[in-house]
């Protein structure tokens, strides 16, 4: 409709009167001026569409939520350059988050890691899809009872998740309510694993072990498109939990979990994973 009024040759209808006359052509020229402001998608720009997912709702003061974002480009044009950008509410601890870029298909542009907030510049061809690992721990007592995280890319509108904090929810108070159990593991001895088929797309534990100090130590597995990916997590009997990196897993490889010396390390993924039993930060 506003096309066709814009495409009308003009006609200037009969006034009773002069001032008449001059009010309607102040409004016809408004009219005129919000068709010409109106937005509009220029031919051939790159539509972006992106996502979020943690797989919470709920997330306990101190805990370590994983969020996995993904960035589409489902345009025949490529998009260049597009900034990328997470921003927190004052309950995550954001000096303490890490993150890593998984490019979808050959083309794809973006950093490997970084620590901190994301932030990142990526270029996806056409079609192409990207996908960030954001791990933030919450703080371990912050006055909000909510905790926000905001993703911006381009020009989209900037996507929410939000978590209500709190101090136990759903058997989180449950030992090994994920369904693994704690198995102890002498100093130097290898424990060989092959992981199974996946319950789902959400992050899952597969495999746990307590170590002569009382820490645990847990396998992380996520299904990403077609590829698992797994971390090793440690969890102290006090002080912070530490994390590695995620490394892909080709299937049916067999990972072998062992502590030496101070360090857990899991052999057999795409990379080594370690963590510092020692250490008193993590990394």
């Amino acid at each position: 409709m506003i096309r066709s009024f814009a495409n009308r040759p003009p006609r200037h209808p009969l006034h009773a009167s002069i001032r008449e006359h001059a009010m309607y052509l102040a409004v016809r020229a408004a009219l005129i001026g919000c068709m010409l402001w109106m937005p509009h998608a220029a031919a051939g720009e790159p539509t972006l569409v992106a996502t979020i997912d943690d797989a919470h709702a709920y997330a306990r003061y101190g805990q370590t939520i994983t969020y996995v974002i993904t960035l589409t480009n489902t345009d025949p044009a490529t998009a260049a350059t597009v900034p990328i950008e997470v921003t927190l509410s004052p309950a995550f601890d954001g000096d303490a988050a890490t993150w890593q870029c998984f490019p979808g298909v050959d083309g794809v542009v973006c950093a490997d890691a970084g620590s901190g907030l994301l932030a990142d510049t990526a270029m996806l061809p056409p079609g192409a899809r990207a996908t960030w690992l954001f791990s933030v721990p919450m703080q371990a007592t912050p006055s909000e009872t909510t905790a926000t995280l905001t993703f911006t890319a381009g020009g989209i509108a900037p996507l929410t998740d939000t978590n209500t904090l709190v101090i136990f929810k759903d058997r989180f108070d449950v030992p090994y309510a994920d369904g693994t159990e704690a198995m102890p593991l002498q100093d130097g001895v290898r424990d060989v694993f092959v992981l199974a088929p996946a319950q789902g797309a959400a992050i899952e534990t597969v495999r746990q072990w307590r170590l002569h100090d009382d820490s645990r130590v847990l396998v992380d597995r996520l299904r990403l498109d077609a590829q698992d990916l797994v971390r090793l997590r440690l969890a102290p009997r006090t002080g912070a939990i530490r994390r590695s990196a995620w490394a892909a897993v080709r299937p049916g490889a067999a990972l072998a979990f062992v502590s030496v010396d101070g360090l857990v390390l899991l052999e057999g993924a795409g990379r080594t994973l370690l963590v510092d039993a020692g250490a008193e930060a993590p990394p």
